[in-house]
């Protein structure tokens, strides 16, 4: 699965709530070689903020992200082709 594959991806909880939908995604570099090294996956972000976000309208007065909209990559439980299963 390609990170462009997560855009658009809804997010489900494991109850079956539909949380929203992939908007962007927080990667970290993993190692201190900075031309080197892996990224690892950090957090997925939803929900409308997540929207202004990524289109880089957050300087411009838009809301700022709340934890709700930022899933911890540990809570995703499974990958599915556009959806996401998340621990509730």
């Amino acid at each position: 699965m390609k990170l462009s594959d997560l855009l658009g991806a809804r997010i489900v909880s494991e109850a079956g709530d539909q949380l929203g939908h992939v908007f962007d995604v927080r990667v970290e570099r993993v190692g201190d070689e900075p031309s080197a090294g892996e990224w690892r996956v950090k957090a997925l972000v939803v929900g409308r903020r997540g929207v202004f976000e990524r289109l880089g309208l957050k300087s411009a007065g838009a809301e700022p992200l709340l934890d709700h909209d930022v899933i911890p990559w540990d809570a995703v439980l499974r990958l599915e082709r556009g959806d996401v299963l998340v621990r509730t």
